[in-house]
């Protein structure tokens, strides 16, 4: 059934656009208006996936057994976003992994799905949450967050200089407990090295963060958990290159941890990396504009 209205198809697909990507409440409400609407705004629902517990997980593969076309999650799902993977029994996963095919951006907290695995399962993968062994990763991924357990291993360390598409590299920093490798000699293909600083490491990334003039490139970010400390040694990012240097509060970005798989990400606010991107340029210009 066409649209009952004067407006042309390519305005209303506009504002099904806008309307879909605020708010996933009024996304839903559109599936229910017609058949039309239904199919041009539920890829735009199923884009990004957010499961915040195991019992969302198994409701979510539930679901996807019901679905009549099993070619649709392969196509839509690009980003899916996990708390808990685990114990999802053989006829769970025979549902779960051929719908996440498409998937470019993998963030799971607690999963059974191996790292050396995930290249078969997503082979279009970018951008991944590092949080289990082994450290074999795959070739194609160009972003990376690597869970704080792991950065004490060196196999993790040298996984990173393996991986020739990585291009940008978070880490987490809870404690002074980590291979300072990371941070001394990354991989020299990276663009940008952003840390993020949690409040038992605040006072030695403080003092790191004093020298990053030595590579531009590492940019220390205190997580949004630590905002609410009395003590703040940590400067507001305002956009600028004054505001470019040393340890960082930057509030108008999604959490490269989506909140540990309990929020969406706000297409209202600007990508981390992209900001971590344009703090690394403002530094060069600066650096470039004193020699």
């Amino acid at each position: 059934m066409a649209l009952s209205t004067d407006l042309p198809p390519e305005i209303c697909f506009l504002i099904f656009d806008f309307a879909t990507a605020g708010d996933r409440q009024t996304a839903l409400a559109l599936l229910y208006v017609s058949r039309y609407v239904k199919e041009h705004c539920e890829p735009a629902l199923y884009h990004t996936v957010v499961l915040r517990s195991f019992e969302a997980a198994n409701v979510f593969t539930r679901c996807l057994s019901f679905r009549v076309d099993k070619s649709f999650c392969p196509r839509y799902i690009k980003s899916l976003i996990a708390y808990d993977l685990t114990h999802l029994t053989n006829a769970q996963l025979a549902h779960l992994l051929p719908a996440i095919r498409g998937v470019t951006n993998f963030f799971c907290w607690n999963t059974e799905i191996a790292n050396d695995e995930l290249g078969a399962i997503m082979p279009h993968l970018r951008s991944l949450y590092a949080s289990r062994h082994p450290m074999v990763f795959p070739q194609t991924v160009t972003h990376m967050t690597v869970r704080y357990s792991l950065l004490e291993t060196v196999e993790i360390y040298n996984a990173t200089l393996r991986m020739p598409c990585l291009t940008h590299l978070a880490i987490e920093w809870f404690t002074g407990d980590y291979d300072e490798r990371f941070i001394d000699h990354p991989n020299q293909n990276l663009k940008v090295l952003v840390v993020l600083v949690f409040s038992r490491a605040l006072r030695a990334a403080t003092e790191r963060a004093k020298n990053t003039e030595a590579d531009p490139r590492v940019v220390y970010v205190v997580h949004k958990s630590v905002f609410r400390l009395a003590e703040r040694p940590w400067v507001k990012y305002d956009g600028t290159s004054a505001t470019s240097v040393g340890l960082l509060q930057v509030s108008d970005a999604n959490d490269l941890l989506y909140d540990y798989a309990r929020e969406y990400p706000d297409p209202s606010k600007d990508s981390m990396w992209d900001i971590a991107e344009k703090i690394v340029e403002q530094r060069r210009e600066i650096v470039d504009s004193t020699e």
